[in-house]
């Protein structure tokens, strides 16, 4: 064989070998969110916003004057037969997600995250919140996927979810 020809067969032999290698799986897909459920502790309450064929049905979120409870919250998909708890995957991949809580202006409640990813960032499913005198509002919650950028900012990312609770403090 030839120099030439075997330069040739060397080329077309590690062209085939490394071209076949198969691309990594990811799993960062957006995924398909209808529901945003938050599970209080002390109060035993819980409190839904759901989205079917473009219908909202929502609660009222209802908290007493100058208390604190914990919720920890449930993301699913409930478009199939079966729905999916997307929290565990949240909660797998918690270094690229964050939930946002901003409650409206003079709505006197105020949140605290419980739980953080490997990176000391807030995640969001975990929460503390507080109210102080009574008032009605909304709280907004938004889910953002940020993979490989995730710094505590709400700017960075796309969307998963965003949502918004009414609130009644009384």
């Amino acid at each position: 064989m030839s120099i030439n020809n075997k330069l040739i067969f060397t080329c077309v032999a590690s062209f085939v070998l490394y071209s076949c290698q198969p691309e990594p799986i990811t799993n960062n897909t957006q995924e398909l969110v209808t529901t945003v459920r938050l599970q209080f502790k002390n109060s035993g309450k819980t409190f839904q916003y759901k989205i079917v064929n473009s219908i909202v049905t929502k609660d009222t979120i209802r908290l007493s004057i100058a208390n604190s409870d914990t919720f920890e919250v449930s993301i699913l998909d409930e478009s199939k037969a079966t729905a999916i708890n997307l929290t565990n995957e949240i909660k797998a991949e918690k270094n690229d997600h964050q939930l946002f809580y901003t409650p409206s202006p003079g709505l006197n409640l105020s949140t605290r995250y419980l739980d953080k990813d490997d990176k000391d960032f807030p995640i969001g499913l975990s929460m503390e919140i507080t109210t102080s005198s009574a008032g009605k509002g909304n709280l907004r919650i938004v889910l953002k996927h940020q993979p490989d950028i995730k710094n505590g900012s709400s700017i960075t990312g796309s969307t998963d979810a965003d949502v918004t609770f009414p609130v009644i403090i009384e």
